[in-house]
């Protein structure tokens, strides 16, 4: 049981990050899961613990630490959506998304590193289509995602001081919780998500789960920052605009 490799996942709770706990503990992973609400789970360890407090990641990364003494993978799913014009937006939503989206991940990496660097782990980052295709209708969201596009990006080039190789994911529309919340839980909303994917429906969350697996397994040697997993949505986007 001490030899197993330790994954932490934050947003563990949902979507996304769950299909990846679900994943992770598939193939032997000892998982901790990091989010602010839960439903029953077993396969986990549960830390309730806000991202975008620095004291309460550190100690979440303490805990575990203190009782796998090793951290080999972590998982970057919590976030936030905001869909509103720029000039409606409320400073404090403004400090919301950044608080979660990009000061979130910062902890969560800075806290984890050292451990990395011992394993040689991996770090995923969940960004998002918009990163590279912005949506208009949500310019700060947008934003925060093509920041931690950048953010992996730089810290992949860092490969070799590190040893840790550090990929994003960029998922379209997801069939998750936080979609349904992004869209105000309209059901004709959703649907008219799906409907802009090349691929003709949204994504399943085990879906970009499995992207994740393969990045974190030893076949992710691919050595490529950033995968694109979002149906063609990206593509689309880039022939649009020609």
């Amino acid at each position: 049981m001490k030899n197993r490799k330790v994954a932490i996942v934050t947003g563990a709770g949902s979507g996304i990050g769950l299909a990846s706990v679900n994943l992770l503990n598939k193939i032997g992973y000892t998982v901790c899961g990091i989010d602010l609400s839960w439903s029953d789970s077993s396969q986990l360890r549960q830390y309730t613990c806000d991202v975008n407090d620095e004291r309460e990641v550190g100690t979440a990364c303490m805990y575990i630490m203190h009782a796998y003494r090793r951290i080999d993978v972590l998982v970057n799913c919590a976030g936030e959506h905001l869909g509103k014009p720029l000039e409606d937006t409320l400073t404090s939503e403004f400090d919301s998304i950044v608080n979660t989206n990009m000061r979130g991940i910062f902890f969560c990496i800075r806290e984890a590193m050292p451990h990395l660097k011992v394993t040689g782990g991996v770090i995923v980052n969940v960004a998002s289509g918009v990163a590279v295709a912005p949506d208009p209708t949500a310019p700060l969201y947008s934003a925060s995602k093509a920041w931690i596009v950048s953010l992996t990006q730089s810290l992949f080039l860092d490969y070799p001081r590190t040893g840790v190789r550090v990929h994003a994911v960029l998922p379209g529309p997801t069939d998750t919780p936080f979609l349904a919340n992004a869209c105000g839980n309209s059901p004709a909303v959703i649907e008219e998500c799906g409907s802009h994917i090349p691929l003709g429906r949204l994504a399943m969350p085990k879906e970009i789960a499995d992207v994740i697996m393969f990045l974190v397994s030893d076949a992710g040697q691919i050595m490529g920052p950033v995968i694109d997993c979002s149906g063609g949505e990206t593509v689309n986007f880039k022939i649009e605009q020609r």
